[in-house]
């Protein structure tokens, strides 16, 4: 059920946003955030398939791909990453399994007036540190044979659209080949409150693909070093 309502948030939040770009973290800016030390807990990772009939389906193999390329992105991103807690996300991490979905929901004022579980807690303390960042990562990716219909389907609606109006109108929306989008949280677990949420544009990037990862971590650093924490 939660897979079901993660995916069905994320595939509208990708389907309908603008993509973004990387943008550099100056040296003044690093120098001003006051956490140096972040236990990265395992990314939750739900990618899809977008089938020909435009539905959503959780897909184990394609989950596991994109993280296996997030996880290495995260480690080697300016983050000051000291630990990573590999963890089984199953029906006994239930306190961290509602954690996430409601990140991916929440506002950043809401954020602020919620305290943590232990369990969450827990999780970072166990680690000898007292920060951690918590990472959800949703995307998906469409059928070949579908992308090619839809992108004939737009193109064919929007020349008639111009025709219809004598060409005053004429844009179409290209449907996108896949998306991704991560959604962080900077958590202190010593005093069990949220201290930070942030996500990254939606886009027509690939979940599997180095460097459209890069750019969202990049984006989501950004945030981090803003929030002076």
């Amino acid at each position: 059920m939660m897979r079901k309502l993660i995916l069905a948030i994320a595939a509208l939040t990708l389907l309908f946003s603008c993509g973004t770009s990387r943008v550099a973290v100056s040296e003044e800016e690093k120098e001003q955030k006051v956490i140096d030390s972040l236990v990265l807990i395992r990314p939750w990772t739900n990618i899809a398939f977008l089938d020909a009939e435009g539905e959503f389906h959780h897909n184990d193999s394609l989950s596991h791909v994109s993280e296996s390329v997030l996880v290495p992105v995260l480690q080697n991103s300016e983050f000051p990453i000291k630990k990573y807690l590999d963890i089984d996300y199953s029906e006994k991490n239930t306190e961290l399994r509602k954690y996430l979905n409601w990140s991916i929901r929440a506002s950043a004022e809401q954020a602020m007036q919620v305290a943590l579980t232990d369990s969450i807690c827990n999780l970072v303390l166990s680690c000898g540190y007292r920060y951690g960042v918590v990472l959800i990562s949703t995307g998906f990716e469409r059928d070949k044979k579908s992308q090619k219909k839809k992108m004939a389907g737009a193109i064919g609606m929007g020349i008639l659209t111009g025709v219809l109006t004598l060409g005053t109108v004429s844009a179409y929306k290209v449907p996108y080949r896949h998306g991704s989008n991560i959604f962080l949280s900077v958590i202190d677990a010593q005093e069990k409150r949220v201290l930070l949420l942030a996500k990254n544009t939606p886009n027509d990037y690939s979940p599997f693909e180095q460097r459209y990862l890069e750019d969202q971590v990049q984006t989501l650093y950004r945030s981090y070093v803003k929030a002076k924490l």
